[in-house]
């Protein structure tokens, strides 16, 4: 997206990581990642995550508690990733 993207690696002790299976016809299709996206003009990088979190995999905002975020940036575009138990 132009104003950069984010996701979410949500980690459950019971559970495990949370990941998704891309779809084929996406940017690195049939493979598996972290539920993400392009984030939103003004939107901050974990409000987006947490939406495309939800939009992506139903993981409701409400039940997390986010620990840190690591961002990778390139200065004209940046991805932020959002580290949720």
């Amino acid at each position: 997206g132009r104003f950069g993207a984010a996701g979410v690696l949500a980690y459950d002790p019971a559970k495990g990581v949370l990941l998704q299976h891309r779809a084929v016809w996406s940017h690195n299709g049939g493979t598996w990642g972290l539920p993400g996206g392009a984030l939103h003009e003004g939107e901050e990088a974990v409000d987006g995550a947490l939406r495309e979190a939800y939009e992506e995999a139903a993981v409701p905002s409400e039940s997390v508690e986010v620990l840190f975020t690591s961002v990778l940036d390139h200065g004209y575009w940046s991805y932020t990733t959002v580290v949720v138990r």
